[in-house]
């Protein structure tokens, strides 16, 4: 059998971002979005019962009664791993997201300086990093509050499902609570952080309308709450959160006022193969805080179009001028671009 250290080494040799463990399979690291053999050799039952065991430890009895288990996991000179664990035709199967512990590659997303900055010296309000899975969200989110904790002296609060990377303190107190072993669940842990103080709440999804809520009385109490949800553009992140309530005019009306900026990303293969992240954004102006209101956010796109100065960009803006700088390919950008007839006139004068 093989070292579950050696697996993790191995993955992490070959740039892998996840690995997938299953019986009757190879060893599959993911390496930029592709899925390849890391090691041919055939896992059985025993194989994969002993590495969640490993990995779960105590909790390896959760299992039972849910049918899958998460577990957050360092390893000296390795890294810092999250691994879920799941039962799946009578056996386990693993997935494994290898998570940087180098806050170097944060600035490897090169998320805009003008709009980092902006999102950084924020005081209070909502704050939204989205995007679809692998997007690099949390990445994005750690790189933000390192920087804060770097450059300003506050006390920033984390509400996470599942704690993926371990900041340091800097010039700011960073307290970090998991669900499950340090607050029993989103709601506790943010209504407990009324008591706790915080100039900035950081909290990882937004699983429903209550949590929804309750963001709101954060920013209403002063806070700058920095959080995340799945979506594929800055109209469906607003969708996504009006949807929550049926009868939405208290969360149209509040969202439009307290929402500062939502930063969407995709992750897409350069021309060397290679992974980069491409932006939509949006800063919330009187115009777009009225589109949210009346419920008209189809009317925003343009006007993120026009908020270039403001470092607003909508996605097709960001595969133009990726196309342009030699970075993205043809076929990526018409793979990618809504727009596909201002795709057509720009490849003919590039």
């Amino acid at each position: 059998m093989i070292n579950l250290n050696e697996i993790l080494k191995n993955a992490l040799d070959k740039n892998c971002s996840d690995i997938y463990l299953s019986v009757g399979a190879n060893i599959f690291g993911r390496i930029n979005s592709k899925l390849e053999i890391i090691d041919e050799k055939i896992l059985n039952q025993d194989d994969t019962e002993f590495y969640a065991k490993e990995i779960l430890g105590k909790d390896f009895s959760l299992l039972n009664n849910n049918g899958e288990a998460d577990k957050s996991f360092s390893i000296s000179g390795l890294g810092r791993f999250r691994a879920n664990v799941f039962k799946q035709r009578n056996s386990l199967a693993i997935s494994i997201k290898i998570i940087s512990l180098d806050s170097s590659k944060f600035e490897d997303l090169l998320i805009p300086s003008k709009v980092f900055d902006f999102i950084c010296n924020l005081q209070q309000g909502l704050v939204l990093i989205t995007g679809t899975v692998g997007s690099g969200r949390s990445t994005t989110i750690a790189s933000i509050v390192n920087q804060i904790s770097r450059k300003f002296s506050k006390h920033i609060v984390t509400i996470e499902e599942s704690i993926e990377i371990l900041y340091k303190h800097n010039n700011s107190i960073v307290n970090q609570r998991e669900i499950g072993s340090d607050t029993e669940s989103y709601l506790t842990g943010i209504e407990a952080a009324f008591k706790e103080n915080p100039d900035i709440l950081i909290i990882d999804n937004i699983p429903n309308y209550d949590v929804m809520k309750m963001i709101l009385r954060c920013c209403d109490a002063g806070m700058l709450v920095i959080s995340s949800i799945y979506a594929n553009n800055v109209k469906n992140t607003i969708d996504t959160l009006l949807e929550m309530d049926s009868n939405n005019i208290y969360l149209r009306n509040n969202l439009s006022n307290i929402i500062r900026c939502i930063v969407n990303q995709k992750m897409i293969l350069d021309k060397d193969m290679k992974k980069i992240c491409l932006y939509e954004i949006m800063i919330n102006t009187l115009s777009i805080a009225n589109c949210i209101r009346e419920n008209k956010t189809k009317h925003i796109l343009p006007l993120m179009q026009n908020g270039v100065k403001l470092g607003m960009c909508t996605l097709d803006m960001s595969l133009i001028e990726a196309y342009k700088n030699y970075k993205i390919s043809r076929n990526v950008l018409l793979e990618n671009i809504t727009n596909k007839e201002l795709a057509a006139k720009i490849i003919l004068n590039y």
